[in-house]
């Protein structure tokens, strides 16, 4: 399969879906990232630990949305994110819950949502607690926790920000862990097939 994983903070990834993601590239599926980008926003610092941590999970390709307008759905939004996604064909695409709480999440996510019209596998994460996102999926994560924490380790090691983040990570896995019944941490995720959406305007 050619998956395709969007954020527009990549620390979402690493916290959401980074271990399922080499789940998949460990059975020889291919991953790419897409993570929106701008000058003001991204450090050389932080490009650097994005690539780095993704390297880690055998991820070579990312690529990054310049200029993306997230304060509203756009259609020059949906239009960047569209080039990307044609170009790469996905079976798969993963980007966070359009029932998201956090509005700058919820305007990729729609204009995401809207991109990836065609695709008919869609799976969505939510790196935060949210009473409005409800998993269907679960994936159990065992020898991936030492994975996911070597990758946030490339943040906190370059740039010492997100020092909370593997802490963060590990409660939110232990709950849908144990909102699942499992016993182990697990990524969680709701499982969608895009439909076409009409009136939308796009």
């Amino acid at each position: 399969m050619k998956i395709i994983a969007l954020s527009c903070i990549p620390l979402d990834l690493e916290i959401s879906c980074f271990g399922t993601l080499s789940k998949y590239i460990k059975d020889g599926h291919e991953v790419s990232l897409i993570i929106s980008q701008s000058e003001q926003i991204w450090t050389k610092e932080a490009l650097n630990a994005i690539k780095a941590s993704s390297r880690i999970i055998g991820i070579s390709q990312i690529y990054f949305v310049k200029e993306l307008n997230l304060s509203s759905v756009t259609q020059d939004n949906v239009n960047k994110l569209r080039s990307h996604i044609e170009s790469l064909n996905p079976t798969v695409a993963i980007f966070p819950s359009i029932r998201t709480q956090d509005e700058r999440r919820k305007t990729f996510a729609k204009s995401s949502l809207l991109a990836c019209r065609g695709i008919g596998n869609i799976i969505m994460y939510d790196p935060q607690k949210n009473p409005n996102f409800h998993p269907s999926i679960y994936s159990i994560m065992n020898g991936e926790l030492e994975v996911k924490d070597l990758c946030l380790e490339k943040y906190n090691r370059d740039f010492r920000k997100n020092k909370t983040s593997k802490k963060k990570m590990r409660m939110l896995l232990r709950s849908y862990g144990l909102r699942a019944g499992i016993k182990t941490p697990a990524e969680a995720f709701e499982t969608n097939r895009i439909l076409l959406l009409n009136n939308t305007g796009f």
